[in-house]
């Protein structure tokens, strides 16, 4: 693999990404597969998120605004096609692992507040 360099956010850069996330790599893997720095990555991703939040911005990340969209959607994809398959018969436990991994907030387990039912301090089991 090369050595990271920097890139400009293309069309045909977005659409690089926006394969290789529908097909489940790490945002970092991304970067590293593309020759992308993560460092220039993850400036594009906020660019565009302050762009899409604040309802515009500067013309100059209306690109960045773009490829933040194109990735929400990638991943979106991709955890549609993981929930299709979790819904079936054939492979669904590894369907959910990976839903449960790359999106914990909506497919990780939940804990009871407060954790175990048993609370000790280690200071009483052993005086």
């Amino acid at each position: 693999m090369g050595v990271a360099k920097k890139r400009r956010l293309t069309p045909k850069l977005i659409n690089q990404f926006v394969k290789l996330i529908r097909d489940g790599l790490p945002f970092d893997a991304c970067c590293d597969m593309l020759e992308v720095s993560t460092e220039r990555f993850w400036t594009w991703r906020n660019e565009g998120e302050n762009f899409l939040n604040s309802g515009g911005g500067p013309p100059e990340h209306e690109d960045s605004a773009r490829f933040v969209a194109a990735i929400r959607k990638a991943f979106a994809e991709y955890k549609y096609g993981h929930v299709k398959r979790a819904n079936t018969k054939a492979d669904w436990i590894r369907s959910l692992a990976l839903l449960e991994r790359r999106d914990r907030r909506n497919f990780g387990r939940r804990e009871v507040e407060g954790g175990s039912a048993e609370e000790y301090s280690p200071d009483d089991k052993f005086l």
